[in-house]
């Protein structure tokens, strides 16, 4: 599957697996085709028959994700079928595929197929599913339960609708706005604020209540929420510039500049502030600042706002390139180049990203093959089995950090539903990393719940960032390297919002 062709597709689709094996590595291997954009309407009807629950779980797992991550499908013949399986396999993995797979299908019975899910299903993670279906469908009925599901038990199912209302257009305001009031999550309020914006044509009445609420918060993580709230609110663009240029956390001046380049993309942009904008994002490069770097490059890069014509003079990114290091700064170095090659008219010069920081065998042998880590935060503990002999580099870094204290006190910076919780960056906004980078440790695991790996900025740029899965994440297999799983305290796995305190991180005996 993932090196066939579509010419050749066939090949892979006739074949005819006798075990439950065979019918994984079928199941899998359309998969690895299918999201490279590689199937036919043969390989869909196998692999809607390879749901049959009397199939194993790796074998409509597989089919599962080839039917929900494949592109470009034709699946309206296949209601009934994948509405069956979200229903009623006892596998959640497999039923949150199916699920988010009825969003492909246009008839207006996967609504109603979905409101049921959603009313019935006691898995968090197939209801957070159940709202990314529901936003490709475009109805009364289905942004009614979008709206709904704000009052579901799970906090994620929550944010997952309330990220879908804070990027629609096609909401109440007032209606919107009253709920926000009475929300008492800020991740779930700053949400519907954005949306509330975002949808209303007066919108004096509703920033002005957020900026109280700005002023009024002591979390960080909190106030960037508010901040983003404000990216359709033109007439704010000075407090938050203010924001960016005086902020006293990495958290808030990163949330400032996202803000700024969201507010700058919008369509009914006000010509009268280009030239403001134009000035202020090359100000912002005088900050240094990783995420102000990175984002500011990318905003003035883009080629439909043509910034070539308002900037003659370019040289501030290249003064900003040359105070930037590596391994410490790839990701910020990656975008600054690529505004680079646009300004200059070239292609782009990916920058060597070489790890500098070799496996320190000796401390490797030294750890033992079933050693345990534990996580303690604020919301319980989480227990890790390490996979040493799997990922050794990746593995020993993490250990040697933790044994260190490293980890102590920093925080849970990006939380993503039914996706990952990603902890560890010194900077508490995913932009930071320190003087050093391993190597990618990219074996034959698979990503399945509870499982932990680094996060990168691509191949052997690994450092103290790392992540774990709330369910099977197929699509990371082979791009990010796992190095331990979870074996107790996914429930507080599940629990982790963003900001939640790392207490810390130590070796353990385990159970």
């Amino acid at each position: 599957g993932k090196c066939i062709t579509q010419k050749n597709i066939k090949e892979l689709e006739n074949q005819q697996p006798v075990d439950s094996l065979e019918k994984s590595g079928l199941a899998w291997g359309l998969y690895r085709a299918g999201v490279r954009g590689i199937h036919s309407p043969q390989g869909i009807s196998i692999c809607v028959n390879l749901l049959d629950t009397r199939n194993n779980y790796e074998t409509r797992l597989g089919a599962a994700n080839f039917l929900m991550r494949s592109p470009n499908l034709e699946l309206d013949d296949y209601l009934e079928d994948l509405n069956n399986s979200a229903r009623s396999d006892p596998a959640p993995g497999v039923r949150m595929a199916t699920t988010r797979t009825l969003g492909k299908i246009s008839l207006t019975k996967a609504v109603e197929y979905l409101s049921e899910i959603m009313a019935k299903d006691l898995d968090y993670r197939v209801r957070s599913n159940g709202i990314l279906a529901l936003s490709h469908h475009n109805t009364d009925t289905a942004i009614t339960e979008i709206i709904n599901a704000l009052n579901d038990e799970h906090l994620n199912v929550q944010i997952a609708a309330a990220s879908f209302l804070g990027n629609s257009n096609t909401v109440n305001s007032e209606e919107i706005f009253a709920i926000a009031t009475k929300t008492e999550n800020w991740r779930v309020k700053t949400l519907l604020l954005k949306a509330v914006v975002n949808n209303s044509e007066n919108k004096v009445i509703y920033t002005s209540f957020i900026i109280d609420e700005f002023y009024k918060s002591g979390n960080p993580y909190e106030k960037a929420g508010m901040l983003s709230a404000l990216e359709s609110a033109f007439d704010e663009y000075e407090f938050i510039k203010t924001r960016l240029f005086n902020s006293d956390t990495h958290v808030l001046s990163s949330a400032a500049i996202s803000t700024l380049a969201a507010m700058r993309r919008k369509k009914d942009f006000p010509i009268k502030l280009e030239k403001e904008f134009a000035k202020l994002f090359e100000e912002s490069f005088e900050l240094n600042d990783l995420a102000v770097l990175g984002t500011a490059s990318g905003i003035i890069s883009d080629p439909d706002l043509n910034y070539k014509r308002l900037y003659k003079d370019y040289s501030f990114i290249t003064s900003a390139k040359e105070r930037l290091s590596l391994p410490r700064d790839i990701e910020a170095l990656q975008i600054i180049e690529t505004a680079l090659a646009f300004f200059e008219d070239r292609e782009i010069i990916v920058p060597a990203t070489a790890f500098n920081h070799p496996i320190n065998w000796d401390f490797v042998i030294s750890i033992p093959g079933n050693q345990k880590v534990l996580i303690k935060t604020q919301k319980g503990d989480i227990l890790l089995e390490m996979l040493i002999n799997d990922a050794p580099g990746s593995a020993a870094n993490f250990i040697d950090l933790a044994m260190k204290g490293y980890y102590n006190g920093k925080n849970f910076h990006r939380v993503v539903p039914n996706f990952v919780i990603q902890g560890g960056c010194p900077r508490g906004d995913g932009w930071g990393s320190e003087d050093y980078s391993i190597r990618s440790d990219l074996g034959p695991l698979r990503y399945r719940d509870g499982y932990v790996g680094m996060a990168s900025a691509g191949k052997d740029t690994e450092g103290v960032q790392w992540f774990i899965t709330h369910s099977p994440t197929p699509h990371l297999d082979g791009r990010y390297s796992i190095f331990a799983k979870v074996i107790e305290g996914m429930e507080v796995v599940h629990q982790i919002e963003v900001g939640d305190l790392i207490e810390s991180i130590e070796l353990s005996d385990g159970v």
